[in-house]
């Protein structure tokens, strides 16, 4: 791949990257059963810069715990001091 070729293809990448992460939504309630997978959702989550919002909520149907977290972006953080 010559250089030019290569600038361009990281522009891409680099432009395709920010989008994507200019695209997230400000905030989101993750949902599911309470088991390692949907720690791993919120632990991702974090990862990627939402931090908690309120208090997590669980409720029992039909014997099985389902669990929700809401998250958001920090800028969409009522109240939340840096």
């Amino acid at each position: 791949m010559c250089a030019s070729a290569y600038t361009l293809a990281r522009a891409i990448h680099e432009g395709e990257a920010a989008m994507a992460e200019d695209n997230r939504k400000r905030y989101r309630f993750l949902t599911g059963p309470d088991d390692a997978a949907f720690c791993q959702r919120v632990s991702d989550a974090l990862a990627d810069g939402y931090v908690l919002y309120g208090d997590p909520v669980m409720v029992i149907d039909g014997g099985e715990r389902i669990v929700g977290q809401a998250i958001c972006l920090p800028e969409a953080h009522p109240g939340r001091v840096s």
